[in-house]
């Protein structure tokens, strides 16, 4: 009789919905069986305890060795090249040394950084006449003429030891 007053559309619109109420109920079913089994695995499961990790501590200055003679060659060495080698600052480098448990003022690394690139001002000004005695710069495979005032300005540019 539906077929005749409301025609197929109808019928098959409530098949659609009884088939609808099926999986449902079909899903509905399965979830609780999944719910229990999850039960079940959890009450076989023994009870592990949880573990926190730990930071371990760091390695601080020897209480045998006095600090005031921390300032050597090797300590020096290893500030200038952490400055110019890898590009580290002074202010970092202070603060590393100080969680080591080596307080060293930043000024005081200033005046140290100074005072070597003042030393080796000599140094410089020997490897810039040697340079500039050349007849041919190459550099990065290419050969340049030489151009005494471009490559000076050039130097005193990037010279490591002005900054």
């Amino acid at each position: 009789m539906k077929h005749q007053i409301h025609g197929q559309r109808c019928e098959h619109s409530s098949r659609l919905v009884e088939q609808s109420a099926l999986t449902f109920e079909e899903l509905e079913a399965d979830a609780t069986e999944e719910e229990l089994a999850a039960e079940r695995a959890v009450a076989r499961t023994p009870t592990v305890r949880g573990c926190t990790r730990e930071r371990g501590e760091r390695q601080t200055f020897p209480e045998d060795v006095p600090r005031e003679r921390v300032v050597t060659m090797d300590l020096l060495a290893m500030i200038m090249f952490e400055k110019f080698g890898q590009h580290q600052p002074l202010n970092r480098q202070a603060e590393r040394y100080a969680m080591e448990g080596v307080p060293i003022a930043l000024s005081k690394m200033a005046d140290v950084v100074r005072a070597v690139c003042t030393a080796l001002q000599p140094l410089l000004r020997l490897m810039e006449a040697h340079v500039m005695a050349a007849e041919r710069l190459h550099a990065y495979c290419s050969v340049l003429q030489k151009q005494r005032k471009r490559i000076i300005e050039m130097i005193l540019r990037h010279n490591l030891w002005q900054r």
